[in-house]
């Protein structure tokens, strides 16, 4: 049994989703969570909205190294046997390196703990077509974002995804993360109104107010948006943004911003 840690929100859940599912996969055995962090940070489960039902690990599942049953010499002495023994097989995986893909993952013992974010394609390209079923919204959505889903249908719009919140507002992640300046943006909103016919817009971020007071009228002095041609969505918000995905695969094309939940949104719409 394949146990990964979730933690994060839900574009993070997604990834480490996908990586568990693709060893569990390989090895032909369940897959199992980890949810403690999000109780601790108070963040909700995000994979119910596909209808994942959040199945967590019992302590004797866990391997031996992350059970509380076991003593710490325990832990320690088998940790030490997978580190020197050739052909042992590691259980525990700790994801030092992000954005790259572990080349040994797929080694790993069919009885193991995933600790990290996998944000890397290469864990799960070879079953995509598994995991875009696996992550069709199956959580009923409002009537607003059915009614901007017809319009889509009707005449395609370009989806641009703006990332402002914890990246600006959060002393740690301001730090951390560089925000996508305006500038950003204008560019490629240029550069999608040259290579696209879509004439019409829709706008996603987690600060629409920020985005219709200085975003929108840049685009608009720049001739790339004008009155009628665009929609904000400010009606989801954390506790819907599975409506978000639901518009942005529904695009023509994608605009995003440095954010895991915005990269799902354009990579379910390849």
């Amino acid at each position: 049994m394949i146990t990964v840690q979730l933690n994060g929100r839900m574009g993070n859940q997604m990834f480490q989703y996908a990586a568990g599912r693709a060893l569990a996969d390989r090895w032909g055995t369940d897959l199992r969570f980890d949810a403690s962090l999000l109780r601790t940070s108070g963040i909700p489960y995000g994979l119910a909205h596909f209808g994942i039902p959040l199945l967590e690990a019992e302590d004797g599942e866990l391997p031996v190294r992350m059970s509380r049953r076991s003593s710490t010499a325990l832990r320690r002495s088998k940790r030490m046997v997978e580190m020197l023994v050739p052909g042992v097989r590691q259980t525990v995986l700790l994801e030092t390196q992000h954005f790259r893909f572990q080349c040994d993952f797929f080694e790993y013992a069919r009885r193991c703990y995933l600790s990290g974010y996998f944000q890397n394609e290469g864990y799960f390209k070879h079953i995509q077509d598994e995991i875009r079923d696996k992550f069709v919204v199956r959580a009923p959505i409002s009537q607003q974002t059915e009614a901007l889903l017809e319009a889509m249908t009707k005449q395609p719009h370009i989806s641009v995804q703006v990332r402002r919140g914890d990246y600006v507002n959060h002393p740690e992640f301001s730090k951390l993360f560089n925000v996508c300046e305006p500038g950003y943006y204008v560019r490629a909103c240029q550069l999608a109104r040259e290579h696209s016919d879509c004439a019409r817009w829709v706008f996603f971020s987690d600060d629409p107010a920020w985005v219709e007071g200085v975003l929108i009228p840049m685009l608009a002095d720049k001739g790339i948006v004008n009155d009628g041609s665009f929609e904000v969505v400010d009606w989801t918000g954390n506790d819907r943004a599975f409506e978000d995905l639901v518009l942005m695969r529904s695009a023509c094309c994608n605009i995003i911003s440095n954010s895991t939940f915005a990269w799902w949104g354009a990579w379910l719409n390849c």
